[in-house]
């Protein structure tokens, strides 16, 4: 699952941003959907995904929001790269040769 799919389970509540549509209307289309009006206050939802590893400490939800590419972040998300390649040439050539 990714961050798209984890805000699309409770939403964020739009009450408090009525007074910013036309910021909410800046953004993504797949991120406009997400508000929604009996969802999750932004700061309950901002200290929740910090808590449970979708954004960093001094992350904004607001910041991914904004970037296109931001919601399809998985969990626990690092800047870099999560897979180290461990296999050698050897390995490689063992493996196809073997299919």
């Amino acid at each position: 699952m990714n961050l798209r799919g984890r805000l699309r389970k409770q939403k964020i509540k739009c009450s408090p941003w009525k007074k910013y549509k036309g910021e909410i209307s800046n953004l993504p289309i797949s991120a406009q959907c997400l508000f929604s009006k009996n969802g999750l206050e932004w700061d309950i939802l901002e200290i929740e995904l910090r808590n449970e590893g979708w954004l960093f400490e001094n992350e904004e939800l607001w910041a991914v929001l904004s970037d296109p590419n931001g919601l399809k972040r998985q969990l626990n998300y690092t800047e870099e790269t999560p897979f180290e390649d461990s296999w050698t040439d050897e390995d490689y050539k063992h493996f196809y040769n073997n299919l």
